[in-house]
């Protein structure tokens, strides 16, 4: 009769545990995968200028200010007058972090690709 009185005795104690129940959310940063002819095929595209939203490198070449937006592209300014450079076109360049100015070359990282832009005509660069 002990035995039985002490398998209810165990059977009601772990019938009464209570149970912890956790919902939360959670914040997870999931990768986005893109081919390399996919960014290279964004590179180049001259657009008209466009407000520079967080500044990176600055270059001065002859009369011209290029300005390098992180992992956007860069803005290319007219700086004639210094006091009030005009902004010419916004070079959109996927994952540029730097850039170069070499014997009117333009070179100008994208992820793990260099780019070189000829600057004949620094308002509109050709790749």
């Amino acid at each position: 009769m002990k035995r039985i009185w002490l398998i209810l005795l165990g059977c009601i104690a772990l019938s009464s545990c209570d149970k912890i129940e956790s919902k939360g959310m959670y914040l997870a940063s999931v990768p986005i995968f893109e081919t390399m002819e996919g960014i290279r095929a964004k590179a180049n595209p001259v657009s008209s200028p466009a407000p520079i939203v967080q500044t990176g490198k600055i270059y001065i070449y002859q009369d011209y200010l290029f300005i390098n937006e992180p992992g956007k592209g860069i803005h290319i300014f007219n700086n004639g007058d210094p006091s009030k450079p005009q902004a010419m076109a916004f070079l959109s360049i996927p994952g540029n972090v730097d850039l170069a100015v070499l014997d009117g070359k333009l070179y100008a990282d994208s992820y793990t690709d260099l780019l070189t832009f000829d600057l004949q005509n620094p308002a509109s660069p050709n790749y």
